[in-house]
């Protein structure tokens, strides 16, 4: 059988043929009930305060991760579950990652940061100090456990080694010429 005008009945959800008056077919809609436009969303108050505070949560986490996004973009290497969280050091440069590489190969200079690392952790005033990039960090903390240990301090090991510049260098030196007392004070 051939109907030659069909008719949509949207209401009843029926084809039908306009020839016989038969239904042909039926129209499923699967789809959530549509409300008009004008038509206001109610939520009750206690919802509403749940949903408001879900809603701030997402946009400061989207704000966040925008940020990190053109952190990365930029060339950084980006934690983003640690950015999110606001824990610290969430973004490291290529330098960083590559002087963290180079610090985890060599044995000696791991051994010579946690000298400086314990003769800091035993003195609350070198904390202060403490307060940098990874890499300045760390390069403190070697040039301080080779003082302690008395070992001659090479410029060109610590700039290549921890990625830092010439005055990055002579002011972490000038820094541990002031807190000499407090490094050959600690116990080992």
């Amino acid at each position: 059988m051939s109907c030659g005008l069909i008719i949509w009945d949207y209401n009843t959800g029926d084809v039908i043929c306009a020839d016989t008056g038969e239904i042909i077919d039926r129209i499923y809609d699967y789809s959530p009930p549509r409300r008009r436009e004008e038509e206001p969303i109610t939520i009750p108050y206690r919802e509403a305060r749940k949903h408001r505070r879900f809603i701030i949560k997402y946009a400061r986490d989207l704000r966040k991760y925008n940020e990190a996004k053109k952190f990365e973009e930029q060339g950084f290497i980006v934690d983003f579950d640690k950015y999110l969280n606001g824990e610290p050091y969430s973004i490291l440069t290529r330098r960083t990652i590559e002087a963290l590489k180079e610090i985890e190969v060599n044995e000696q200079i791991r051994r010579i940061i946690e000298i400086g690392k314990k003769i800091v952790e035993e003195n609350p005033y070198l904390t202060m100090y403490m307060q940098r990039t990874i890499r300045v960090r760390l390069a403190l903390q070697y040039i301080i456990g080779s003082k302690a240990l008395g070992l001659e301090i090479d410029r060109k090991t610590i700039m290549n080694t921890f990625k830092i510049s010439n005055t990055t260098y002579l002011r972490l030196i000038r820094i541990a010429d002031q807190i000499q007392p407090y490094i050959h004070g600690s116990r080992l």
